[in-house]
């Protein structure tokens, strides 16, 4: 059978055959990144403009809460008052509950303390003059310990209240920083009163005790001699007077201010190193009163005092000085309660 080679390659295309391709369809555009940026901030900005009309509504609808106030506690202007007497009575309150059980305890165990003293001084002999020395010692000893007691209380709670893990619960009843001070001044002032008040009666105990009859004719020399004197100097003497007077009551709020003060400026400067910083301070304060002595005995300031003119400078002068050291002390306070508080 022949084949020919023509028939053969009839059926096989001379060139190949390419199937059809269906058409892509063209895909979206990519929006730049600026328009996809622009359009979440614009979403954005509707929502928070939705967020704080609803805000506002609600404000519109619930009525501010405000705590209710008694009259006395506004002054004229309508604003509250930096020392209200409501709240500086309940201050004080507390302050007094924590510190009259323990000094008056202290005074009735000094005053039991005076009446042994007397006793033993009485029945002791003339020839026993060591152990009336030593009896003498003690009992000062006691009125400087209660003296002691009433000022280093008073500033241990100051400081355990203010600058402790309880200033977070004192600063957060609803006084201010000024009925806070006057409160704890008012308190050890009030403390310091007693402690003098218990030393002068233990005296009189005491001396009732071993002189009897002779410790009040003693008394009545004294008061004698400050008869005499205001009977040949009574303007002199009256002055003296008013200004002897002024010196205790502006000097009684120096003590408790210092004290204040110093707790203050060991809480903020002296936190790590406070022993040595309080030893400085005192050297400080002793290296300074020393210079001024000598500043006044070189200046003649003391022959000023042989006159009762100086003498009526000098008293003046320390009732500025007292008024001066209580004024700082008591903004020095202020000034770290309110801006420079810093508690542990």
């Amino acid at each position: 059978m022949d084949v020919k080679y023509d028939d053969f390659f009839d059926d096989i295309p001379s060139e190949p055959q390419q199937k059809p391709v269906s058409p892509v369809e063209p895909a979206d555009p990519v929006p730049p990144v600026e328009e996809e940026i622009s359009a979440a901030t614009e979403t954005q900005e509707t929502d928070e403009t939705q967020t704080q009309e609803t805000w506002q509504a609600d404000e519109k609808e619930i009525p501010p809460v405000t705590l209710p106030l008694p009259a006395e506690d506004f002054d004229k202007d309508g604003k509250v008052k930096t020392v209200r007497k409501r709240m500086l009575k309940k201050l004080l309150k507390y302050e007094f509950r924590y510190l009259l059980p323990i000094v008056i305890g202290a005074s009735v165990l000094l005053q039991a303390f005076a009446v042994f003293f007397g006793i033993q001084m009485r029945t002791l002999e003339k020839n026993e003059t060591g152990w009336m020395v030593l009896s003498v010692i003690l009992y000062l000893y006691g009125n400087l310990g209660l003296l002691l007691l009433a000022i280093g209380l008073p500033e241990r709670r100051y400081n355990k209240n203010f600058f402790k893990n309880e200033g977070y619960v004192t600063f957060s009843i609803p006084a201010s920083a000024e009925e806070h001070i006057l409160a704890k001044k008012i308190s050890a002032i009030a403390v310091m009163l007693i402690s003098v008040a218990a030393t002068l009666i233990g005296v009189l105990l005491a001396g009732t005790i071993i002189g009897g009859g002779a410790f009040y004719r003693g008394i009545g020399v004294i008061f004698k001699g400050l008869g005499v004197f205001y009977r040949y100097e009574t303007a002199h003497s009256i002055f003296f007077t008013i200004e002897i007077v002024l010196l205790l009551l502006v000097g009684i709020p120096v003590i408790p201010s210092a004290c204040g003060a110093a707790a203050c400026f060991l809480q903020k400067y002296a936190d790590k190193k406070r022993f040595a910083t309080t030893f400085g301070l005192v050297f400080a304060i002793i290296i300074g009163s020393q210079a001024f002595s000598i500043l006044l005995a070189s200046t003649g300031f003391y022959q000023l005092l042989t006159t009762p003119v100086g003498i009526h400078i000098f008293l003046w002068l320390w009732i500025l000085l007292e008024v001066g050291i209580t004024a700082f002390c008591t903004w020095f306070e202020l000034h770290t309660l309110k801006r420079k508080l810093n508690l542990k």
